[in-house]
């Protein structure tokens, strides 16, 4: 450590610094003396600039290779501000430290990581690696094998993999490798592609690749495998079904899934995707607001890898970092990602999902500190790698694969892997892993191994040889997963799906199954074939649409399956093997069914409820409306029974005061009178009482020409007289369902009422046109007439009213039209009218 003043001068300096200018310098260290006088002359420059740094408050720390005569050493250097109680600053220390046993290390470090890399990535996988310091290309001999071709057979043919490329492929291969290798920022790749095998037919190929850079960003090395895709399937499936043990095992976090709209810029995610970010939807919903939540430091990234999967119609991965808006929280995401195209090739969605490696980024910054953190790592992943030589003898025994079968290393080492953990039962198989291993093959299988207290413990190996110097064969590295739960589990499920099979056959309630997507019916119990009237034979394989006919009501249970995996009580009708609507309430859930996701739906019938609801709602409609016109009707009681009793009541006044015997006879006369009237009135409405309070009407099914013809021949002499012309356009054979009395006075009145208000002057002739039609699947029936017209602007509102007349008819009540209303709507019909004064009128009855 060395004290420079602002002038850059030495005020000192500690007894390790003296010793590193003696052996490098060959000088003694001088207080006073300019600082720069003990620095290496090709470093000169770099000291200035960073001393200005340091002077300025900011710290400054680097790592520098130095050559001093045939050494190289590496020192990490640190200036550092130095401040007095005052927070000013006063000068610059000047730190050295020998880092060499860092950087052996490190280095240790790469070489083990690159070692451990081939082993994971190269398990049961043809690789292959290119070093381009020395242009030395190999492939491993199951990279061969897949391909039909003996080992290095093709290797001396220039550029031979240009011809095992599909044609189709080779250009989409050529340009991501070369991205691959020109950008700085990229250390792996992934894609896929057809390679042509020796027999001639293509194979689908996986290939990823690692790539390595020296200081300077430019790749030295590229280390890779190529996978056959047939056999990807069984290895997924076998990796979804161990997925939660694994993650729990590894306490990896929970991964949300997002969509964005390349058409509007929207996106939308789960709820675990709202939870990594720590945001609501509603606030978050566009592209660009989702951009913002991205760390600056990673915003071109993220762009270029969306461009870039946009660009080479790949899947892409991208690791980033986020800030939470609200608590400033920085998290760590991968983010897996396709891209959907239309069929211009236009980019249109981007379907994908984000996980929260937060804590795997830290266990990474933690690997890199030492090998022993990674190999810790290593052997912490459950599963137990075991290495062996060519005759089976136990070389390393990993810490898990120790635990999985109960034994420590020790008890292993130099022991035969075949002898201790064999049954005899599995001999196949071994037979079959050493002849793979000998053929430099990697391969994976099942087997059942014994632990150390001689029980049985299901297993899936993935066995890769290794290697001399020379490329002979001299063991073999095995990857264990116990899959002894799984196994447990399968068991578990196979007597489940039993079971569940058997209640859901002897279910009361109506049942079937479907598949989520085509809705074809999978498996349908005895009640639902009960209730739809269908065989066995009739409804399985059927799509749900051959019961469920309307399509909007199948969209909505796809729909409500899909966003919230069960349904309650959904109100819909279905049909049976006859076509008859049934009425059922649909309950239905997403479940896990044979190993797939299906939907299983109930039924409840509720045709007799909806009835029984219907002819409740009918019978309340009919009261409520009764109730309506009685309280009606009391106001009318009330007003007109109010004016005849307060007529009467001051007539007897004056008839109990002193009056002339003349006067006495006028107001008896006149009391008569009024009390003719009153009596009038009791009777009109005692006949509109009639009407209203009678709510189980008889009703019948009854001819309306009929009646038509009835009331025509009751009035002809009134017709005759009135020279009137009938104009019959109904028809003879309609029936409705109605009263027959209503329906004698309903139309007596209209007729009457046409030949009433006739025009008499006889400038032209007057008519009635009597007309029926079906509108709506209704019955309408009009009477119209060209007589003297109503005036509705003024008396649209009192028309149909008690006692209401509009013109100066000596033999107009009043009555006729509000009893005729009564009458209609009493049976559920309505009536309508249409007049124009001096013009006619026409009555339209529509019934129900």
């Amino acid at each position: 450590i060395a004290l420079v003043n602002p002038q850059k001068l030495i005020i000192s300096y500690n007894k390790i610094f003296e010793q590193y200018v003696q052996m490098v310098l060959g000088k003694s260290v001088v207080e006073g003396e300019p600082m720069i006088n003990y620095i290496i002359p090709d470093f000169h420059a770099e000291f200035l600039k960073h001393f200005e740094i340091a002077f300025h408050g900011k710290e400054v720390k680097i790592e520098r290779e130095i050559k001093y005569l045939e050494l190289n050493i590496w020192w990490a250097i640190t200036y550092l501000p130095i401040r007095n109680e005052f927070d000013e600053i006063l000068g610059v220390a000047f730190v050295l430290q020998n880092i060499d046993d860092k950087k052996i290390a490190e280095e240790a470090l790469v070489k083990s990581e690159e070692r451990f890399k081939l082993v994971i990535e190269g398990s049961n996988e043809g690789w292959w690696d290119w070093d381009f310091t020395n242009n030395s290309l190999f492939y491993s001999p199951k990279w061969w094998h897949t391909l039909g071709y003996q080992n290095n057979e093709l290797i001396n043919i220039v550029n031979f993999w240009q011809k095992i490329v599909h044609s189709d492929d080779l250009e989409n291969v050529q340009t991501i490798f070369n991205n691959v290798i020109l950008d700085k920022n990229v250390s792996k790749y992934q894609i896929e592609y057809r390679a042509k095998h020796k027999d001639g037919f293509y194979i689908p190929m996986l290939s990823r690749g690692f790539v390595k850079r020296d200081e300077n960003g430019i790749a030295t090395r590229v280390t890779g495998s190529d996978m056959d895709l047939r056999e990807r399937k069984q290895f997924e499936n076998l990796l979804l079904e161990n997925q939660r043990k694994l993650q729990i095992a590894q306490k990896i976090a929970l991964v949300g899934n997002y969509e964005i709209d390349l058409v509007n810029l929207k996106w939308s995610g789960s709820q675990i995707i709202q939870t990594i970010f720590g945001i609501d939807f509603d606030s978050v919903n566009s592209f660009k607001s989702l951009l913002k939540l991205v760390h600056p430091d990673y915003l071109k990234k993220v762009i270029k890898c969306y461009h870039k999967a946009i660009s080479f119609k790949t899947p892409f991965n991208c690791e980033y970092k986020i800030v939470q808006p609200d608590s400033g929280i920085e998290k760590w995401v991968s983010d897996f990602s396709d891209i959907d195209f239309d069929e211009f090739g236009k980019p249109v969605r981007i379907i994908g999902s984000i996980q929260d490696i937060s804590n795997r980024k830290i266990s990474e910054e933690s690997l890199n500190q030492s090998e022993l953190k990674y190999r810790s790592l290593m052997e912490n992943m459950d599963l137990g790698i075991l290495e062996v030589d060519n005759n089976e003898i136990i070389m390393k025994a990993y810490p898990k694969f120790c635990q999985m079968l109960g034994y420590t290393e020790d008890e292993l080492l130099g022991k035969n892997a075949a002898e201790i953990f064999l049954p005899k039962f599995e001999l196949d198989n071994f037979l079959n892993s050493i002849n793979a291993r000998e053929m430099g093959l990697s391969n994976a299988y099942e087997v059942q191994l014994y632990n150390k207290n001689k029980e049985i413990v299901n297993v899936i190996i993935s066995g890769t040889p290794t290697y001399n110097e020379s490329g002979e064969v001299i063991g073999s590295i095995g990857i264990h997963y116990n899959i002894s739960g799984r196994k447990k589990i399968e068991q578990e499920l196979k007597e489940s799906n039993k079971t569940f099979e058997t209640l859901f056959k002897v279910s009361p309630a109506p049942l079937i199954i479907t598949e989520p997507n085509t809705g074809k019916i999978i498996l349908a119990n005895d009640a639902f074939l009960t209730l739809t009237k269908h065989n066995f034979q009739e409804i399985i394989d059927k799509s749900s649409a051959d019961i469920i006919y309307n399509q909007e009501q199948r969209l909505e249970i796809f729909n409500k399956l899909s966003k919230n995996k069960s349904i309650k009580d959904l109100e819909l009708i279905i049909f049976d093997s006859l076509k008859n609507p049934i009425n059922c309430l649909l309950s239905a859930e997403v479940i896990d069914f044979k190993g797939s996701k299906v939907h299983l739906k109930s039924f409840i019938d509720i045709t007799e409820r909806i009835r029984s609801e219907q002819e409740l709602t009918n019978s309340l409609n009919l009261v409520t409306d009764q109730n309506k016109r009685l309280l009606n009707f009391s106001y009318i009681v009330s007003h007109n029974l109010r004016s005849h009793t307060s007529n009467i009541k001051s007539i007897v006044g004056f008839l109990n005061g002193d009056l002339e015997h003349d006067e006495r006879i006028e107001l008896t006369n006149h009391l008569t009178n009024v009390s003719d009237m009153l009596d009038e009135t009791l009777n009109n409405l005692n006949e509109v009482l009639s009407i209203q309070k009678n709510v189980n009407i008889t009703v019948e099914k009854i001819n309306l020409g009929f009646f038509i013809d009835k009331s025509l021949s009751i009035l002809n002499e009134q017709i005759q007289q009135n020279n009137i012309q009938i104009i019959s356009n109904f028809n003879h054979q309609l029936s409705v369902n109605f009263n027959a009395a209503y329906l004698e006075s309903i139309i007596y009145n209209l007729i009457s009422n046409a030949i009433k208000y006739s025009k008499k002057d006889n400038k032209q002739q007057s008519f009635i046109q009597i007309s029926t039609k079906i509108i709506n699947n209704k019955i309408c029936l009009s009477i119209i007439d060209n007589g003297i017209g109503i005036d509705l602007i003024k008396n649209k509102d009192k028309l149909f009213g008690m006692y209401k007349t509009f013109h100066d008819n000596e033999d107009a009540r009043g009555i006729g039209l509000f009893i005729t209303k009564n009458q209609i709507e009493a049976m559920g019909g309505t009536i309508d009218v249409f007049s124009e004064l001096g013009l006619g009128t026409t009555f339209k009855i529509t019934f129900k």
